[in-house]
């Protein structure tokens, strides 16, 4: 079925139950089109709510081409809720929801499965294309869209979006696009896309990103050309590649956040184990990169071109609870505890913290604190004291061959550059074993610190105490001692 919406306001289409009350467009248009109306307003007493979705097509003469599963035109701004968007495709732009010059209402839909041809120029916005528009999104799932670029949300055009409580995850062709103009993203997550989590192009716009988890994208975790605003949230994981640009002459960064041509702020946030930088300024950037009481990785140090930066800024590890099940809520032991700041003024404006965190709980915690850096705020108001202390120490090469730990003062590390090193309790350098070979393993440590190492060029070492070769040695394998 697919259904041309009459011009008609606070029509109410509500379904059972979105698992039982399916619409189906049978791949031949896009499910509902609102069409274009220059003389009349659909507003949000119009109103969807308790269905499926699905098998649309937008195909044919523009504007048909848009949006697979719902098409907003001028001036229709419905509410929808609880609806399932899922499974269509747009031959243009927007696959799941297309809107252009209205103001509809989501809440808590899912936009999933949704596609758009990805050999056309314009091909983008798989979940969604706000255009002219202020859609607002609230509690909405944006997975496994596809598109040529923005595999989730596509906004241009004088759009003033605003998403809240939403994630946008496993898309394909990136998290999120937006080409100038405003944007505001609160208490939500973009992880795990194909692409850029967060693309804001142009300087006309001013972007606000508060309270949001950016993780695990293939790409930027948040890439500027305009304004933006990083407030408490946790940037971690994002893995891109600078590229050289043949136009411009010069590399383009990537990593955590990058800031092209904008004026970039960062305060009260985790950036953490991203690649290649945690944080850059194009050399071609003619704005700022500002941090503040903010978490990151490596320090200044570690930022790539010029970066501004401003008090109360940390290098310590974050102490995520379980960053490898995806568990980025700061643990007790967190140097993140109480170390943001409630507000702080930047070239003559004046910015503030969320009241509340990422999951709605109040910040700061206890009240009276200062509150946590990062999306998630902590209970305590100070980080309790390590039990242990925990050090790092960066070889030449990958630990392949493994480690092995003689007592609790002396612990020996096999690299990929063919060394054996040899650490004390606190990963104090004592000194690296070389051999001729590579090494395949540390075959025998005895209780003196006799060290004997297997070498592919067909010797056995042996090395004492101190690191010297004992006397005739290497030996070659299956000799006699």
């Amino acid at each position: 079925e697919n259904i041309i919406w009459p011009a008609t306001n606070s029509i109410k289409l509500i379904g059972i139950d979105e698992s039982t009350t399916v619409i189906d467009g049978g791949q031949n248009a896009s499910v509902i089109r609102f069409e274009d109306n220059e003389n009349f307003v659909i507003d949000t007493t119009t109103i969807i709510q308790y269905f499926t979705i699905t098998n649309g097509y937008a195909q044919g003469d523009w504007p048909a081409y848009y949006g697979g599963g719902i098409y907003c035109g001028t001036n229709a701004s419905p509410k929808l809720s609880n609806v399932s968007i899922i499974n269509n495709h747009a031959y243009w732009s927007g696959g799941g929801i297309y809107c252009e010059s209205s103001d509809p209402v989501f809440v808590n839909l899912n936009i999933s499965n949704n596609t758009t041809s990805t050999n056309m120029p314009s091909g983008s916005g798989g979940g969604a294309v706000i255009r002219n528009s202020n859609a607002v999104f609230r509690n909405c799932l944006f997975n496994d869209n596809l598109a040529g670029s923005a595999g989730g949300i596509q906004c241009d055009s004088n759009t003033n979006p605003i998403i809240s409580g939403c994630a946008i995850t496993n898309n394909t062709g990136g998290g999120i696009q937006v080409q100038g103009y405003n944007f505001t993203m609160l208490n939500s997550y973009v992880t795990d896309n194909i692409g850029t989590g967060i693309f804001l192009i142009g300087n006309d716009g001013e972007g606000l990103i508060i309270n949001c988890v950016i993780a695990r994208n293939s790409g930027a975790g948040v890439l500027s050309g305009n304004q933006t605003h990083i407030i408490n949230s946790t940037i971690t994981e994002n893995i891109g590649i600078d590229f050289y640009d043949e136009w411009m002459d010069m590399y383009q960064y990537e990593g955590g956040v990058v800031n092209a041509y904008g004026f970039v702020n960062v305060i009260n946030s985790i950036i953490w184990n991203n690649f290649p930088h945690e944080i850059a300024n194009q050399d071609f950037s003619q704005g700022l990169l500002n941090v503040s009481h903010s978490l990151i990785k490596g320090g200044l140090e570690e930022g790539a071109g010029e970066i501004n930066w401003l008090d109360g800024n940390i290098n310590l590890n974050p102490m995520f609870i379980n960053p490898s099940d995806n568990n980025l809520h700061i643990s007790d032991y967190s140097p993140c505890i109480g170390a943001g700041i409630d507000s702080i003024e930047i070239n003559g404006v004046t910015f503030y913290a969320s009241t509340i965190d990422i999951e709605g709980t109040s910040r700061p915690q206890p009240e009276n604190s200062a509150i946590d850096i990062g999306a998630y705020e902590s209970s305590r108001d100070i980080p309790l004291d390590l039990p242990y202390q925990i050090s790092e120490y960066a070889t030449a090469g990958s630990i392949l061959g493994g480690i092995s730990l003689l007592n609790e003062n002396s612990l020996y590390a096999v690299s990929s550059n063919d060394k054996v090193y040899r650490l004390d309790s606190n990963l104090n350098y004592y000194y690296y074993l070389d051999v001729d070979g590579g090494i395949k393993s540390a075959s025998s440590i005895t209780p003196d610190h006799t060290i004997y190492i297997a070498s592919t060029d067909q010797n056995l070492y042996s090395f004492n105490s101190s690191g010297v070769t004992n006397p005739s040695w290497p030996r070659a394998l299956g000799s006699e001692a």
